[in-house]
């Protein structure tokens, strides 16, 4: 899995992404997994399925500029894609939750393609997300950079979880 943050801070959204691949079994897949990428007005952060990310970071795929839309346009994109699972409890299942920045919120959509905003200034999806949340919450009221929290909480995340590392990258919409 994966560790993805997304923080607010003076209207602005920041990801950070750490850049580990792995099975899940728990080993390290030696491959280059960008978790960061603009599509549009948003910018995306993936937990999950490489595939997953990569079919909405591919340049041809359009999402809808109205955010409310977009967690049904990435359903459809990924049954026609076969990037699906089905359960008898949940129906359809992706294999990635997002997190997403746009213009000055944070969202998340999970597994169940259930887009929500997030309260507050940030969240984290992925194996390392508690570790990095706790993180987050204890530098709340710090005077650190937005980046500098991000690096952090990524570093307490790969400290903990085996299926977390770096390098660490960070982008900012």
């Amino acid at each position: 899995m994966s560790c993805i943050i997304g923080l607010i801070h003076n209207k602005k959204v920041y990801l950070g992404a750490d850049s580990f691949a792995t099975t899940d079994q728990g080993e390290r897949r030696p491959i280059i997994a960008n978790k960061l990428f603009r599509n549009g007005k948003y910018l995306i952060g993936f937990a999950g399925s490489v595939r997953g990310g990569r079919l909405l970071a591919d340049p041809s795929c359009k999402l809808p500029t109205n955010i409310w839309k977009l967690a049904d346009a990435i359903q459809d994109l990924f049954v026609k894609k076969g990037c699906v699972t089905q359960t008898e409890d949940c129906g359809l299942l992706q294999l990635c939750n997002f997190l997403v920045g746009y213009k000055g919120k944070l969202f998340e959509i999970m597994s169940d393609f259930q887009l929500s905003e997030v309260s507050g200034n940030f969240t984290a999806v992925g194996s390392g997300a508690a570790y990095a949340m706790g993180a987050l919450f204890v530098m709340q009221k710090t005077s650190a950079k937005p980046e500098q929290k991000i690096t952090r909480a990524l570093e307490a995340a790969s400290f903990f979880a085996t299926t977390v590392g770096p390098p660490f990258v960070i982008e900012t919409l």
